[in-house]
């Protein structure tokens, strides 16, 4: 059956239901009392509005009901052929029970053709912003019944101005709908993409945690960092990056409002750490301050994977829940890694386990690439990690592994 709060599989139920020319009326009734009780979908109202686009309360057009189908049968004695439930219908709330007034004929392939358009951007094909927006909570609602995760990307085209005022307005346009057509080839048909606003995208991922998320929003900011764009024949080509935010339901909120404000701080904290990467984890929501590490000697090393090489990073900052490094190989989003604060902890050296939650390419000025990785902590690692910030900051400057506390308020 589907999921009828899906508009789609809404329809599927209401036109099975018509078919079902086979039955008699009480049995047909049961049917689709039985499929409403089954579904929780408003069947007898819906089948109504999808028929004639009238709005009634379910227990009002279920007391119709019975009366259209009577109606029916003394067409068909009164014609010498069955004229259908759709005449039927049309006919009573036309003549009989008159609710419709100037009604017209609209092949059913046309109206969902025109509801398309009403529903969609008209440059990118993808849902606008307000059927983005119905098409959220519809889900939320559906995540909230079965108690099942549901995911929010919103991304943005990085820069985008600049291609307009550089490359003109219609360029522009190309850039959006190409970045479009990236994205519905990396989402599921399940999923919902819309253009948000402007060079602001959202996807919703249903039935999809937060590794899962992080997979598809690295995959679409790794196809647009790789797609050339050329203004003409003649002319030079040229790149674009997209920053973005993940949310996740429910750890991230219960409700559209806090899903939406989620990822778009994490979105704005992806544009602050440079742009061209994903936060999908937004450490702040912790209220864990970070503590810069620049100039602190301290040494790291990682181990790409359980059985992996050891490699030297750099560790940037550090909060209870993260730590920023810069390594020397690329790390895949969601990547395990073990890390070893070397000269912290009662050992010599303080192990810690985490995930890459986002990572961003760049080359210095030998041209070498080098990586910096967000790495958020497992939850095991937490106290560990809280201590080995007291440590090092305690320790007084000039000390291995010491330096000044960061003391500016939470942010």
């Amino acid at each position: 059956m589907g999921d009828p709060s899906r508009p789609e599989d809404g329809r599927r139920l209401l036109g099975s239901l018509l078919e079902r020319d086979d039955l008699d009326d009480a049995s047909w009734l049961n049917l689709a009392r039985e499929r409403r009780d089954l579904s929780g979908y408003p069947v007898f109202s819906e089948l109504v509005r999808l028929l004639t686009h009238v709005r009634m309360t379910e227990s009002e057009a279920e007391e119709l009901w019975p009366m259209l189908l009577a109606h029916r049968a003394e067409m068909a004695v009164r014609l010498g052929r069955d004229p259908g439930i759709r005449i039927a219908v049309f006919d009573w709330l036309v003549n009989v029970q008159p609710r419709v007034k100037d009604p017209t004929l609209v092949e059913q392939a046309v109206l969902d053709r025109t509801e398309r358009s009403a529903m969609t951007d008209w440059l990118t094909g993808l849902y606008n912003r307000g059927a983005f927006r119905a098409s959220a909570l519809r889900e939320l609602r559906r995540a909230q019944r079965y108690r099942q995760r549901l995911s929010l990307l919103l991304f943005d085209l990085d820069d985008f101005k600049v291609v307009n005022d550089r490359y003109g307005h219609e360029r522009g346009d190309l850039v959006l709908r190409e970045t479009s057509r990236l994205v519905g080839k990396l989402v599921r048909d399940v999923d919902v993409a819309g253009r948000y606003g402007g060079e602001e995208f959202a996807i919703l991922l249903p039935e999809t945690g937060r590794d899962g998320a992080a997979a598809v929003a690295e995959r679409i900011r790794s196809a647009v960092a790789q797609q050339t764009w050329v203004r003409g024949p003649l002319d030079d080509p040229f790149r674009m990056t997209i920053s973005g935010g993940v949310a996740v339901y429910p750890e991230d909120g219960g409700e559209l409002g806090d899903l939406f404000r989620q990822a778009d701080a994490a979105l704005y904290r992806a544009k602050a750490m440079g742009k061209d990467r994903i936060v999908w984890e937004y450490m702040e929501r912790r209220q864990s301050r970070r503590h810069p590490l620049a100039g602190i000697r301290m040494r790291v090393s990682v181990r790409k994977g359980r059985d992996g090489r050891l490699l030297e990073a750099v560790a940037r900052e550090m909060s209870r829940t993260g730590v920023g490094l810069t390594v020397a190989e690329k790390f895949e989003v969601g990547e395990r890694i073990e890390m070893a604060l070397e000269g912290v902890g009662p050992n010599g050296a303080l192990a810690l386990e985490g995930r890459v939650v986002h990572h961003v390419e760049r080359h210095g000025d030998d041209g070498i690439p080098a990586f910096d990785l967000g790495v958020g902590l497992d939850e095991r690692s937490y106290p560990a990690a809280a201590a080995a910030i007291e440590t090092i900051f305690s320790a007084g400057p000039g000390a291995e592994g010491a330096g000044l506390i960061d003391r500016s308020p939470s942010h």
